[in-house]
This record gives structure tokens, sequence and C-alpha cells, in this order.
């Protein structure tokens, strides 16, 4: 009787049925497993070993890539900085379209003083919705790269900028830590607060962060916050130039020109001053050219005999100088910590710290509000982005001029505003500021903030077919009104100058 059961096609039916539920079950349990290691993998990132995070960039995936892109610009645990290396695996992870490596190939970008570039990779690596959704998951360096993106592209927001940072920081990455120290030491984007600054960067220094190291090695060289010690601030200074830091590098020659903690070396001093500028550090030229001529057996390098930069006026005082390199990025060691949440906010206990941090979810995060609006056809503003992509990304002036005027002649003000840029600023060809003038013009008459804010300033400049105060002032102020900071800062100088 069972036997016929079994054989009758119902019950076997029912069987394979029954089979099947079972072994997709299995499947996707096996599957969720996955997929709840891949949606952690991130979580887990800072516990990972430099080793580890290499072999897995190495493997292609772009997430590590941009991860070791990091490291590698900030000198993160210990990591010899290489800007070299951390642009070749940011652009890989770009290539891929990861918001990390778009954010930190940005970044790279803003060092070299290449700024449109920059602002184009932050506006990519945010319209990148993956960057919200690995916020949204707590990962620290996604919170990281949204506060290097409101802290660095404009319309610079700092307060933003905080708030992510503290995100970061707080989940214990030292980079992010690190950064939060230099902006209380300055106030930016947060009040004023040299004990606040001086506890994160410790805990990036603790961690080995080549500029937690700087950080404190300044802080111990003015007796900011703490007490002096020209001593402690020598040796911090010499790990971090060690690591590849070259704020640190220029600090520390300054420090054996005045003997500060070691007896003074004017070699030692510019050779550091060389590997400073080497790296693109252009205040490191000055110095450089100033004590070559007291150092024995100095070879300038070949860089040095190359490169015709721009250089900021020197600072005469070597203490001034020490002070003022102060304002740079930061990272940080953390200490085992307990948190116990109140409310709307946590409170965060780590070795004899008490610090806060504001509850955040996916949807108390803000748009990042790009440069200019974006144009309310996804289509068109495809078209448009992949002008900018030929210009900038590929060098070819012609295509991006041409994708741009075929939008443009259509009325979109976007794709004006952005042919306008493409004629007023570009390396490519010599500016043609009649042609800008004239698509900035129909940009801003249908409300474009921005173009408002480029017809002001060539107005008041004398690019516009004629200087013209009034219409500078009245262009300036439609931007202004509209929340463009910029506009409102050019207006207020504009003001003051024309207050009489």
């Amino acid at each position: 009787m069972n036997k016929n059961i079994l054989n009758t096609p119902n019950r076997s039916f029912s069987l394979k049925k029954k089979i099947g539920l079972v072994y997709k079950s299995i499947i996707l349990f096996s599957l969720s497993l996955f997929l709840s290691a891949a949606e952690g993998a991130e979580f887990d990132i800072l516990s990972q070993s430099i080793s580890t995070i290499r072999e897995k960039a190495e493997s292609g995936d772009p997430y590590y890539q941009a991860v070791l892109g990091v490291y590698l610009r900030t000198g993160e645990n210990g990591i010899k900085i290489d800007f070299k290396e951390s642009e070749k695996w940011s652009a890989l992870s770009a290539e891929k379209q990861n918001a990390l490596g778009l954010t930190n190939m940005g970044s790279l970008l803003m060092e070299k003083r290449n700024i449109p570039k920059a602002n184009f990779y932050y506006q990519e690596a945010f319209l990148n919705r993956g960057l919200l959704k690995l916020v949204e998951n707590k990962d620290p360096i996604a919170a990281y790269c949204l506060g290097v993106i409101y802290s660095e592209s404009e319309p610079k927001d700092y307060n933003k900028a905080v708030k992510y940072f503290r995100i970061s920081a707080t989940s214990g990455f030292s980079t992010a830590q690190a950064i939060l120290s230099s902006m209380y030491f300055i106030g930016m984007g947060i009040p004023s607060n040299i004990e606040e600054g001086i506890k994160f960067a410790r805990l990036a220094a603790n961690k080995k962060s080549a500029i937690g190291r700087f950080n404190m090695g300044v802080a111990y060289s003015l007796g900011q916050g703490i007490e002096k010690n020209n001593s402690k601030a020598f040796k911090l200074l010499h790990l971090a130039s060690e690591q590849g830091f070259p704020q640190a590098q220029l600090t520390l020659g300054m420090i054996y020109i005045r003997g500060q903690g070691t007896p003074k070396d004017y070699t030692k001093a510019v050779q550091w001053f060389q590997k400073a500028y080497d790296q693109g550090l252009l205040e490191a030229k000055k110095p450089l050219d100033k004590y070559k001529i007291f150092a024995s057996n100095f070879t300038p390098s070949p860089a040095t005999k190359s490169r015709q930069l721009y250089q900021k006026p020197q600072i005469t005082d070597p203490e001034v100088e020490i002070a003022s390199t102060s304002v740079q990025k930061p990272t940080i060691e953390t200490t085992p910590s307990t948190q116990e949440t109140t409310g709307e906010t946590t409170v965060v206990q780590t070795g004899n710290a008490v610090y806060t941090t504001d509850h955040f979810s996916y949807d108390d995060i803000v748009p990042y509000r790009p440069i200019g609006t974006i144009s309310s056809s996804m289509q068109t503003q495809e078209l448009i982005n992949s002008a900018i992509r030929s210009s900038l990304l590929d060098g070819n002036f012609k295509e991006a001029e041409k994708t741009l005027i075929n939008v443009a002649d259509k009325g979109d003000p976007v794709a004006q505003r952005n042919l306008g840029e493409l004629y007023f600023n570009n390396e490519l060809i010599t500016p043609d500021y009649k042609k800008a003038f004239a698509w900035f013009k129909k940009s801003a008459e249908q409300g474009d903030a921005l173009s408002q804010r480029y017809l002001g300033m060539m107005f008041f400049i004398g690019t516009a077919p004629e200087r013209n105060m009034k219409n500078a002032k009245m262009w300036l102020s439609k931007a202004a009104a509209q929340g463009d900071i910029e506009a409102e800062k050019n207006l207020q100088i504009f003001e003051r100058v024309f207050a009489q």
C-alpha cells in the first residue's frame, strides 16, 4: 500500500515539491548568509589588517581598492603615505563607479589644486547612491567620505562635514578622528575647543596615524592645550615625516632650523623641505630656496629643477610657520570604548574621555547640493555629465562643446551654464568670455543661481561686454537670494568696497 501510494502521481508530485522547497530554502538560507556577510564586510573594515585590505584590492574588489587608496593618502594605521599608489588604487575603484574611490580621487585632485576636476569627482561620488547606502549601514569610511565632500567641494558646509566626521570618528576611524581634531583646533564648523582637539589628536597618534602624530607634534611644539615639550614634538613630527606626511616634513625642517628638541642641522632641514616639496607641498619651496645655501652637499631633485609652481608668501617666523601647518587633516587611535544611548544622543566613553554624537538615520541625510542645479531630465543630465567627462577626463573639448550645444540650444539652463563654464574656464582652450557671457546670461535668466553668480563676477571684473557695478550687484544679489554661499560672500565684499 505504501508502495502504491508513493507511486501515485499526486504523491510523487507532493514529494518532489517538498524536496524542491527544502532545496530552495537551503539555497535561500545560504544566500542570505552570504549577503549578510557581504553587507557586513564593510562594517568590520577597521579591524582588517593592511595586508588583508591589499589582498582584496589586488583581487579586484572596488571597495577595498578605495579603502587602500584612502589609507595610502592619509597614513592610516602606520602605513606609509604614497600619493601615486593612492591614486592608482583610487582610479581603479573610481572606474567601477565606487563612491569611496571617486571621493578619494576628488581629494587627491583637490590637493593638486585641480579644483574643477576634484568637484566633478565629488559630485559623481555623491550622486552615486551607494555612498548614502553605506552611510546608512554605518560604514565609517563612507561617513568619512561624506564629510570630505561637504568640507572640500562647493558649496562647502562645515556643519554637515563635522556631523559625518563625528559619525566616522565615533565608529573608530582614525582619519576622521584626526580631521575632527583639526576642526576643533581651528573652530571650523564647530566651536574651537583645544581640549577636544588634543583628545582626538592623541587617539590618532596612538594608532600610528601620520596626521595624528603631526597634530600632537605641533601641539607639543607650541604648548597648545598641553605642556610644551620640544623633545616629544620632535619625536612625533619625525615619525609623521618618516611616514611621508608632507606637512610634517615641512614642519620638521623648521624644527631643525630652530634647533627645537634637536641640534640645529641645516642639511637635514633642507632634506625634509625637499621631500615635502617633491610630494607637491608648494609651501616648502620658499624655505627650501632660502636655506639650501647653508646646507652641505645639497643637490636639487629633478622635481625641483623642472617644476615652476605657484608659491605662497613666506611666513618669516618659523614658529608661526609651525602653527600655520596645524590646520591639516589628522588621524587617530582608539582605546576600548563603551556607549550608552539616551533619547537622541549617544554618550561615548573612550578611555577617560566622554563625548556625544547625534543619532542619525538614512532619512536624516540631506542630499548634497551639487554646484548649481541638476537638469530636471535625467536623460539630459546624463548627456551633460558625458560632456563634462569628455572635457575634464578625456581632454576632448570639441566633443564636449558639440554635446552641450545640442542640449543648450533646446533651452536647458544646466547645459547652458555648463557650456558657459566650458568657454569661461577650460585649460584646453583660450577663454572665450563673449561666448561664456552669452550662455551664462541665457541660463541666469531662467533662474540658475550659479550662472547668476558668474554673470555678477563677470560684470564686476570686466570680462562681461562692459564693467557694470550695478549689474554686478543685481546678479550677485539674485544668486545670494537663492542660497548661493559664494555669491553672498562676493556680495558682502562688493558692498564693503563700494559702501561709499
